[in-house]
């Protein structure tokens, strides 16, 4: 592999010469890019990016102007440019048969900790994947860790790839000085079957998302848009229950769509790079996390207008409108659900029919794991506001319940059960009582007994927040303070007073145990997630 780079690097450098594009633009953070010239040079084009429009202080932009300065220094001169094999990995030319909108340059290890300064900085610490998009100068790298893009020294780095390990040894010293074009690298398919497979799953990726944005159009226009102009009917925030922010993921979608017609070899299916397309958009997904989140209100909105004769006929005259199958709104409205969590399984199709030397691989490989954490994370989101409305519902059940709404600083209930309970106040014992229902809650305790009337209601009789409290495993045996016997008990000792608690057996407390130790880090609910609660 490394005798190959090394016999293309000199054949491109007699191609022609490097020349040099300064564009001004007012992006907020840098990009650079590189592409063929007519002679068979590399054109690199250079955006500005924008300093006077930043909201930062004189440092630094004086800082962003260094930055700037040494990308041109290194760029304008061909006694410095980049090390080859940076640009025969990322094959961008259609007229290799490689398809175009190659990405990711190559993954790499983060060597040292770098710590962002500046909003087009990209933060990592030792060990971090990165994944590099573009090397403009040998000092100044542009990539992607996690969520997150931006500029990073380029020696804080370590690539995983062992002969790319070498070349950073060898070619990057005086051998170096030559730009590669980037329409070398090869893509042959180890059988007919695997180029068959790929270039109809990317048709299948291309027709879907095609008719995913289609969806969207009718749903929008044709629903949320016939609702604004009926205001006696449907109110912004019905509309807002109904829909959610689904105007912004039509947003998304149709920008995507033409992202992947742009890259889409027509000829070639099979050899089109269409990863850094959801790259690129990676950070946006995040929308349907709130979509997702609004799915249990707006089914309960839908509910209740769908028995109404004038709701349903509106809805049903919509869908008439746009010759849409016979279903309701509300199964329309899954459907940007059930298409996050398909992202993942496409691109893991589409992965494993393209091969190891596809100009597409590492940045594929990249796209699907971000898209798979989308997705998870988006579940995480759904599941975490389900839990904060049961706590919400479970609290208004709760009679004469006492104190701050719980949903201000828990999220999560942790274990419930029947415990025996004994409460101290300066080590006197105040009360003991038997058979309280105790919830435990990542960031409060709540003690409540029985309605003595009717069995399956609770009455509120004390709660303590969490923080500060000490947790004492008691063993079996007489408790000197109270002078009684405690049998598989611990303690909780608060600012204010302490409780002692029986379980039934051992096994019992070990769950108990478990639960106070494994306590969640304080994540209080956002305004957004108590709304939703609060609306169920």
């Amino acid at each position: 592999m490394i005798e190959e780079i090394r016999m293309m690097k000199k054949k491109i450098m007699e191609m022609g010469e490097v020349v040099v594009h300064k564009i001004a633009g007012t992006h907020s953070t840098g990009s650079l890019t590189t592409a063929s010239s007519n002679s068979g040079g590399c054109i690199i084009e250079e955006i500005d990016s924008g300093i006077a429009n930043l909201n930062c202080n004189s440092e630094d932009k004086q800082i962003l102007n260094q930055k700037q300065q040494c990308f041109c220094s290194n760029i304008a001169t061909t006694s410095k440019v980049l090390p080859p094999f940076l640009h025969l990995i990322s094959c961008n030319s259609k007229e290799n048969g490689c398809g175009g909108g190659g990405g990711v340059l190559f993954t790499a290890e983060a060597v040292f900790e770098n710590v962002a300064m500046l909003r087009d900085e990209l933060p990592f610490s030792p060990g971090d994947e990165v994944a590099v998009l573009d090397c403009p100068s040998d000092e100044l790298w542009y990539g992607i860790c996690g969520p997150r893009s931006g500029w990073f020294p380029a020696a804080y780095i370590r690539p995983k790839n062992r002969d790319l390990c070498r070349l950073f040894s060898s070619d990057c010293g005086s051998d170096s000085n030559c730009l590669i074009n980037n329409s070398s690298t090869s893509c042959d398919f180890p059988s007919n079957e695997m180029r068959k497979l790929r270039k109809r799953i990317i048709q299948e990726l291309v027709n879907t998302e095609r008719e995913y944005v289609r969806l969207l159009e009718h749903l929008v226009m044709g629903f949320l848009e016939q609702c604004r102009r009926r205001r006696e009917l449907f109110p912004e925030e019905r509309i807002l229950r109904i829909f959610g922010n689904l105007e912004l993921i039509y947003s998304l979608h149709t920008n995507i769509f033409k992202e992947l017609l742009n890259v889409l070899d027509e000829e070639k299916p099979e050899s089109t790079c269409l990863a850094n397309v959801f790259l690129k958009n990676s950070q946006q997904f995040g929308i349907y996390t709130d979509y997702c989140n609004n799915r249990t209100l707006s089914c309960t909105e839908l509910a209740q207008l769908e028995q109404q004769s004038q709701y349903f006929h509106f809805f049903e005259a919509c869908r008439l409108l746009r010759a849409l199958p016979k279903l309701s709104l509300d199964a329309f409205l899954l459907t940007p659900v059930q298409r996050i969590c398909r992202y993942p399984l496409q691109l893991l199709e589409l992965l494993k029919a393209t091969p190891p030397n596809h100009p597409d691989r590492l940045a594929l490989e990249l796209a699907q794991r971000t898209m798979k954490l989308i997705a998870s994370k988006v579940n995480d989101g759904k599941r975490r506001v389900d839990a904060i409305q049961k706590i919400w519902l479970w609290q208004n059940s709760v009679h004469g319940f006492r104190g701050p709404n719980l949903i201000e600083s828990n999220h999560r209930l942790l274990i419930n059960g029947e415990l025996q309970c004994r409460a101290l106040w300066n080590g006197q014992l105040q009360w003991s009582k038997n058979g309280l229902i105790i919830y435990l809650f990542d960031q409060t305790i709540v003690l409540c007994k029985r309605d003595v009337l009717r069995r399956n209601n609770l009455i509120f009789k004390e709660r303590m927040g969490m923080g500060g409290t000490t947790l004492y495993d008691l063993h079996d045996g007489k408790d000197p303070l109270t002078c009684t016997t405690l049998k598989n008990a611990f303690k909780l000792s608060g600012p204010a007073r302490e409780y002692i608690f029986c379980c039934q057996d051992a096994a019992t407390k070990s769950l108990w145990l478990e639960a106070i130790r494994n306590r969640p880090r304080p994540q209080p609910p956002s305004q957004a997630e108590r709304r939703l609660a609060m609306l169920i």
